[in-house]
């Protein structure tokens, strides 16, 4: 039986400030959770599950989640849970503490491609773009402090479990540029035409917020503004349906 506290703390982590202040994250749903167990096992912290979602599990695994096991029923679960129909189960995640402005240094620029994005807001857009990021086989994700928290259950949630096989920290963008070589791409109403953009090998792309498009102060730093030609009156293209495009256009090119 869950503890009052123990439901009180594990519903905090819903907001931002908790899950700073204690440094874990909430992901629920055996999708996200086999992820998570396959890519990034150390960031577990503690797994509260269903019996009958236990007794699916090999012994083997069993004999692993031991340490971290804690068994609930259905009510209990409903209310720890930041779903509207919980999953069978919710874990407990670390924060990894090298997701942070001062890991930017050790940044492998040898990765063929990264993502930087500014000011994406939509819990939903920043999730599909991990996600979408992933699927390209870009593994470093650059956002700026404008951005929303990738931690929050929303964007886990939309992310089907990418967040776990992606490098994600948080910086500010303009000093990033400054000290990276890699050309920069920023998606742009007004920029060449992306049929006409012959890329390099390697470089950045760079994604803006939802309503306003990329901050002024960053389009100085762009060195190749792209645009994605479209056939009618629509005011753009969502963000992370611009940044799906430009990431398949540059990763198969």
């Amino acid at each position: 039986m869950l503890s009052k506290n123990e439901i009180k703390y594990i519903q905090s982590l819903s907001h931002k400030k908790f899950r700073q202040e204690h440094g874990f994250f909430i992901a629920e749903g055996p999708k996200l959770f086999n992820e998570l167990w396959t890519r990034k096992p150390t960031w577990l912290e503690r797994l509260y599950a269903t019996k009958s979602y236990w007794d699916q599990l090999t012994k083997e695994l069993q004999q692993s989640l031991q340490h971290a096991y804690m068994p609930v029923e259905d009510f209990e679960l409903s209310k720890i849970s930041m779903l509207q129909t919980p999953q069978e189960l919710l874990a407990v995640v670390k924060i990894p503490s090298e997701h942070s402005e001062a890991a930017i240094a050790e940044i492998d620029q040898a990765n063929n491609w990264m993502l930087a994005l500014d000011n994406i807001q939509d819990p939903g857009n920043m999730g599909t773009l991990i996600r979408t990021a992933h699927w390209f086989g870009i593994h470093q994700i650059v956002c700026g402090h404008g951005c929303v928290d990738v931690y929050s259950p929303k964007v886990v949630q939309a992310s089907m479990g990418s967040i776990f096989a992606t490098n994600i920290l948080y910086a500010d963008l303009s000093d990033f540029f400054q000290q990276k070589k890699l050309p920069v791409y920023g998606a742009l109403l007004h920029g060449e035409p992306l049929g006409k953009i012959n890329p390099s090998k390697k470089g950045i792309i760079l994604i803006g917020n939802e309503g306003h498009g990329i901050s002024e102060t960053l389009i100085s730093q762009i060195d190749h503004p792209v645009t994605i030609p479209g056939h009618s009156d629509a005011e753009s293209l969502n963000a992370a349906m611009a940044a799906g495009i430009l990431m398949y256009a540059f990763t198969n090119g």
